[in-house]
């Protein structure tokens, strides 16, 4: 059986992904200190879990004590605004970026698959792909970027695969609870007015569990060392036609008011166009869940 790593395991992307590993993998979840979030990971006989601070990773290799496989990095402070332009903040999620790779190479990792975002691109207009020039705006994309760039030059030095995946907008069960759909959803629910930006947009947003999927295909798949990915899926629109279907779903009668907020002081208004191709290609990742599906599977998780 091989064994994997995750940092941020309580988190919307490493919860599902520790549980579904377990299935086939033995996978040490690395958690924040008395966690209260531990609630989010249905735990099982092959899953360890770790107590260990983003900022003491050097610490992992003493706490685990075998040969690991796999080496997954998905924990980042400071995600949300205004964290995501605290440069401080930021600088030291480079630094435990740094060394949770060095621990990775420490327990034998041959693969290890870290989380970016589509806010290293920047402002875009056109189809974005991974050569794409980046041009951050915020620091919190400026320190992924500075990462990707570090990890990239390491890994090939190391001879350890590397994966480099830049997600568009994850939704899904357990996301953050003032999210665009998770506030609609609640909204629309109550048949609540609902407060937005004009909408116009273009936003893409890819499922929970499609992401999971792919990070697993990613460690099992060969054929690249040192590679970036853009995560997307295949359907790209406004943010108001989104808001819409989310609306007819749920048979809501909330009105809803576009224009009445303005968009984020430091990013303004972002058209994001990716293009997966690449991922598409290399994994033969066709089956993306629809949004009118993972829509209903939120709902379905948010009235439990």
């Amino acid at each position: 059986m091989k064994v994997a790593v995750v940092t941020g395991a309580t988190s919307f992307i490493g919860a599902p992904l520790v549980e579904k590993l377990s299935k086939n993998y033995f996978v040490y979840a690395i958690i924040r200190p008395s966690s209260k979030n531990i609630k989010n990971l249905t735990l099982n006989e092959n899953i360890k879990i770790i107590e260990c601070d983003l900022n003491n990773y050097s610490e992992l290799e003493k706490k685990i004590l075998c040969h690991c496989d796999v080496f997954y990095h998905i924990a980042w402070n400071g995600t949300r605004v205004p964290e995501r332009d605290n440069a401080e903040l930021q600088d030291k999620n480079y630094k435990s970026s740094i060394v949770a790779y060095n621990a990775a190479k420490t327990l034998g990792c041959n693969c290890f698959i870290s989380i970016g975002s589509q806010a290293e691109y920047g402002k875009c207009e056109d189809i974005i792909r991974e050569n794409y020039p980046c041009s951050p705006i915020t620091e919190y994309g400026k320190a992924k970027l500075k990462v990707y760039q570090e990890l990239k030059k390491r890994s090939s030095q190391d001879h350890i695969k590397f994966a480099w995946i830049r997600i568009f907008s994850a939704y899904g069960p357990n996301d953050y609870e003032n999210s665009l759909i998770s506030m609609c959803i609640n909204r629309m629910k109550k048949n609540e007015d609902v407060f937005l930006t004009k909408g116009n947009q273009m936003w893409n947003y890819i499922y929970i569990e499609d992401i999971v999927n792919i990070l697993i295909l990613l460690d099992n798949k060969t054929n690249y060392r040192n590679e970036v990915f853009n995560v997307c899926s295949l359907d790209t629109r406004s943010i108001k036609d989104f808001v819409e279907e989310i609306k007819n779903i749920i048979g809501s009668k909330s009105n809803l008011y576009y224009g009445a907020k303005e968009y984020n002081s430091s990013e303004g208004i972002i058209n994001l166009f990716p293009d997966c191709s690449k991922l598409i290609n290399m994994l033969k990742y066709k089956n993306f869940v629809s949004f009118s599906d993972g829509i209903k599977q939120t709902i379905d998780y948010m009235s439990k």
